[in-house]
């Protein structure tokens, strides 16, 4: 049996040797076709929107339009660098899946940031020429 994957943006298959990018594996794992779809939707009609970030903590926050109604969800990612402590959770009523749309749409999001190299690190430079050193 060949597991085959279809690229979220393209909707082209990817051949199996290709490695998936754990957070998008993450997705096909845990959601259903239904989800996984919509999360698509969501993440490329642009309904995915950054409000916070703390690279050390590696959690960050978004907030994520619905795809049929106008309501917002905040989406919570945590250890969003470690796969295998990976921690979601999402403020909509959504209980029949380990995922929800709106997850899905944020993993994309977040994936496609990483990707673009959008989530670096800063190195912060202090100004210590009052204290005299």
């Amino acid at each position: 049996m060949q597991l085959s994957y279809r690229c979220f943006k393209t909707g082209k298959k990817i051949a199996n040797r290709l490695a998936l990018p754990y957070l998008l594996k993450h997705v096909y794992t845990h959601g259903s076709d239904e989800v996984i779809r919509r999360g698509k939707k969501i993440h490329s009609i642009g309904f995915v929107e950054l409000v916070e970030h703390d690279y050390l903590f590696s959690s960050i926050t978004f907030r994520v339009k619905d795809d049929t109604y106008s309501t917002f969800y905040k989406v919570y990612v945590q250890n969003y660098k470690d796969y295998k402590n990976l921690s979601l959770r999402c403020a909509c009523p959504y209980n029949l899946g380990d995922i929800c749309r709106h997850q899905a749409a944020a993993l994309m999001r977040l994936q496609e940031m990483i990707d673009k190299g959008m989530l670096q690190e800063n190195e912060v430079q202090y100004d210590q020429h009052h204290t005299g050193f």
